[in-house]
């Protein structure tokens, strides 16, 4: 999933523009990142999500901060769960379109910090 997603979505730079000037305009989340195969943090870490239900996959949406351009900026991305080691796995995709892993990266906390889970599939994970 993760591997597709960086193979065949682009990250829209109009659309986090056009977000500060009228967000209530913009199709946003998971069809909308499938649909026009381009999104932000949020539309892609969505699709994430989706795709990760949709083949029984536990997953979690996250809210933080990121560094962007202009320092710490507010983001989206996933975690899986490894039920083999016990853990939720950070990945971010809209950092691996750049080209980066960001599947379980090593320094994944130097760059993603303040953590919120805003949904988890299922809910009943620990």
């Amino acid at each position: 999933i993760y591997n597709w997603i960086c193979a065949n979505i682009t990250y829209d730079d109009e659309k986090l523009v056009a977000l500060d000037e009228d967000p209530f305009q913009l199709n946003s989340g998971a069809v909308a990142a499938f649909s026009e195969r381009s999104g932000i943090c949020f539309d892609i870490a969505s699709l994430y999500a989706a795709m990760c239900r949709a083949v029984h996959v536990p997953v979690r949406l996250i809210t933080g901060e990121a560094v962007g351009a202009g320092g710490w900026v507010s983001h989206a991305w996933n975690e899986v769960y490894d039920a083999e080691n016990h853990r939720w796995v950070p990945v971010d995709a809209t950092f691996g379109l750049a080209g980066k892993n960001y599947f379980d990266s090593d320094t994944f906390h130097l760059d993603h910090r303040n953590p919120e889970i805003q949904g988890q599939w299922p809910e009943d994970m620990p």
